[in-house]
């Protein structure tokens, strides 16, 4: 059965369930019926409900239709044995029986036929309609040898690619690859089955060294590698194992992934330094459209021949029937008269298009600002400016609300200056006192106020109290001429958006002077995520830092910590000639505690002796780390050995006192056994000396009986034993 008929089915069995809690609450759940009843009609299903004594208590609507034969008995009232006795076609011989069969009508239709009893007596008799299910699954089984047929004709070919082809689950687990894939990836070809997850996989790769982008930073580069796991729509490279491989990764709509690798070790050394240039001139050009494009003024640019190299998104809104792109490549002439046969020409070129058509192009490129006057009531500013390699840049800025309003049309020029030197960012321009004159659309976004709400508004408006009173004793100094670092270079500033938001932004002013006064413009880029990404990092490397030197169990410090602080102390007291002990302490017979309480219990007792270790670690010169399952490594700093024995002492009475019961000791509670080894670091003697003097001190201990302390053979002295516990 397919699963469109498994799924029916599953909607019939829980209906049947519904139908039967409803009989027996027919007076509060009558509403509920009708929900029921368009449920089933949704699902395509018709139902009957017959009571414990067989009686049809319930018909679906349209159930007659579903079985024409019964119409003239459907009634309510009606025994289930006599519809079966009278309807011989339903295949019943016995009242009692439940039914589970298909009926095609004579119309073509097919029926699931289904009758469950129901929980205290009484017949649920279902009947959906399988039709196209039936017709479904008889094409699916007419394909299935062709199907199996392509199967193996697509294995083969996928086995005869020259390129590595695979296929990923839904959850990111092998489904399929040919053995291309396994020859370029030696290290992990066993890997390679399927079921493997690609983190696995992935993960082995690193850890072999074959990624060299993952060296020295395997968990940073597996996080990134999963992030844009089939996100990135395009092919990328990747050196792995001594090869650059290609790889292209596409999500299928199902959630799979299909991927292929091609070695192109061969094409990426001599193309290395030309794709890095295209792609640092492909970066800029998109940078700049996505800047031309986002300027709130028309934009056009022409190479040095004069023909159109770029119009801007706002230029082409202003005339939506010209095909721009077709104009790509062609002169500024050629524009121009487009322009007059659409009868676009400036009002001033009226009765002398020709000449006025000769005057502009031959000017065009002077950097002298004009206004036009368009047919269409319209008043627009051109300024074209040639760079030094023979560019011209054209922008075309709607002044039609602006010509009788001066000092703003100044702020607009100040704008459209700034806008040309800089990226398409955040920009502001404010007067002398530090008012806002404009704002462009990435102001209005970033800060979450209009133009028109921030026009007139003190900049304080938009600042934190610091930054504000910052800013304004600047502007107070630089407008009496003193030096500042107001105007010119970028500085980090918070800033405060409509919704009370800490912004931290990176802001640069600029100050213009113009006929109608002086003016100040900001470009600001918002860097607020970019803040919170690194803070974040900063917190997860200490995290990281933390956890990489404590001991997860118990909170002691590690192995790797304890050889680092070792060492560390080691070369100190040999430079200070001053004397360290190290003690090696072992929980007794801690595997048939663990044997007879559990490990939950085993894991407990070992938090319980490195507390008491940590509370016995007085100075900040001793450390307690634990060196390895139930053995745990002491350091004291400036300790001798009689010092250091007294110290086991008392960490083997603490434990003592605690009296936990370990029924498998002989002492019948649990107990350490300590190895001490104390004095000044010889010159030539390594640390590992004294880790292994202090293990032989510690099996003596254990020879002797356990709960006990011994210290080290050293010339400084002996074994020592403490008198039996009373």
């Amino acid at each position: 059965m397919n699963l469109t008929g498994w799924s029916l089915w599953l909607g019939a069995g829980l209906l049947g369930v519904a139908v039967v809690v409803l009989v027996w609450r027919e007076r509060q759940a009558r509403q509920r019926w009708r929900w029921v009843e368009a449920a089933l009609q949704t699902a395509g299903t018709s139902a009957l409900v017959f009571d414990a004594a067989g009686r049809l208590v319930h018909l679906s609507p349209d159930f007659a239709s579903t079985w024409p034969e019964a119409q003239p008995l459907l009634r309510l009232g009606i025994g289930r044995d006599e519809l079966v006795r009278t309807l011989p076609s339903d295949g019943a011989t016995d009242p009692a029986t439940p039914l589970r069969r298909r009926h095609k009508l004579r119309d073509g239709r097919t029926f699931e036929i289904r009758e469950s009893p129901l929980p205290g007596g009484g017949m649920l008799h279902l009947r959906t309609d399988v039709t196209d299910g039936q017709a479904q699954l008889d094409a699916q089984r007419a394909g299935s040898a062709a199907a199996k047929a392509t199967l193996a004709v697509l294995d083969e070919a996928l086995e005869a690619l020259p390129a590595g082809f695979e296929i990923w689950g839904s959850d990111d687990r092998l489904i399929r690859c040919n053995q291309r894939v396994r020859e370029l990836h030696p290290g992990t070809a066993d890997m390679l089955r399927p079921g493997v997850s690609f983190a696995d996989v992935a993960r082995q790769s690193a850890a072999l060294g074959q990624v060299p982008a993952a060296v020295g930073r395997e968990s940073e580069w597996l996080a990134e590698r999963l992030s844009s796991r089939g996100k990135l729509g395009r092919p990328f490279v990747m050196e792995s194992g001594g090869r650059w491989l290609q790889i292209q990764e596409q999500r299928t709509p199902s959630g799979c992934i299909v991927a292929t690798r091609q070695d192109v070790s061969e094409l990426v050394g001599a193309r290395h330094q030309l794709a890095q240039a295209k792609a640092q001139v492909e970066r800029e050009q998109m940078l700049l459209h996505a800047a031309v494009d986002a300027l709130p003024v028309g934009v056009e640019m022409y190479d040095p021949q004069g023909r159109l190299m770029l119009v801007n998104r706002l230029y082409r809104s202003w005339y939506p029937d010209v095909d721009y792109d077709a104009l790509i490549g062609r002169t500024f002439e050629d524009g121009v008269r487009l322009s007059q046969r659409l009868g676009r020409l400036p009002v001033e070129a009226a009765g002398q298009e020709e000449a006025w058509i000769a005057e502009r192009v031959a000017s065009h490129g002077q950097e002298t600002p004009r206004v036009m006057h368009l047919p269409d009531g319209r008043d627009v500013l051109v300024h074209e400016s040639r760079t030094a390699e023979g560019f011209v840049v054209t922008v075309r800025q709607d002044v039609s609300a602006l010509t009788r309003q001066e000092a703003r049309l100044a702020a607009s020029q100040a704008q459209l200056e700034a806008l040309i030197q800089t990226t398409g960012a955040a920009i502001v321009t404010m007067d002398r006192r530090g008012h806002f004159l404009s704002a462009n659309p990435a102001a209005e976004a970033l800060f979450g106020y209009t133009e028109a709400e921030l026009a007139g508004q003190p900049g304080h408006r938009i600042l934190t109290p610091a930054t504000a009173e910052l800013l304004a004793d600047e502007l107070r100094r630089h407008l009496r001429g003193d030096p500042t670092s107001l105007i010119g270079a970028r500085r980090e500033l918070q800033a405060i958006d409509s919704q009370g938001h800490q912004l931290d932004l990176w802001v640069a002013l600029s100050e213009v002077k113009t006929a109608a006064g002086q003016f100040f413009v900001g470009v600001m880029t918002d860097i607020t995520e970019q803040r919170r990404v690194e803070a974040d990092l900063r917190a997860a490397n200490e995290r990281l830092e933390t956890l990489s030197q404590t001991d997860e169990l118990t909170g002691a410090a590690n192995r790797r910590e304890l050889m680092r602080q070792l060492d560390m102390r080691w070369k100190q007291a040999q430079r200070d000639g001053a004397p360290m002990a190290l003690l090696v302490i072992d929980v007794d017979h801690f595997k048939r505690y663990n044997d007879r309480y559990g490990h939950q219990a085993g894991d407990l007792a070992l938090r319980t002796v490195a507390r008491m270790m940590q509370d016995a670690a007085r100075r900040s010169v001793d450390l307690v780390a634990r060196y390895g399952g139930e053995e745990f490594v002491m350091l004291l700093g400036h300790c001798d050995t009689d010092a250091a024995v007294q110290r086991a002492q008392e960490l083997r009475l603490a434990l003592a006192s605690l009296d936990l019961p370990h029924a498998d000791s002989p002492i019948g509670r649990l107990s350490v056994s300590v190895g001490v080894v104390a004095g000044v670091p010889g010159r030539n003697e390594p640390p590992a000396d004294w880790l292994r003097q202090a293990d032989a001190a510690l099996y003596r201990a254990k020879a002797q009986g356990r709960d006990c302390v011994c210290r080290a053979d050293r010339p400084a002295g002996g074994d020592f034993t403490p008198p039996a516990a009373g």
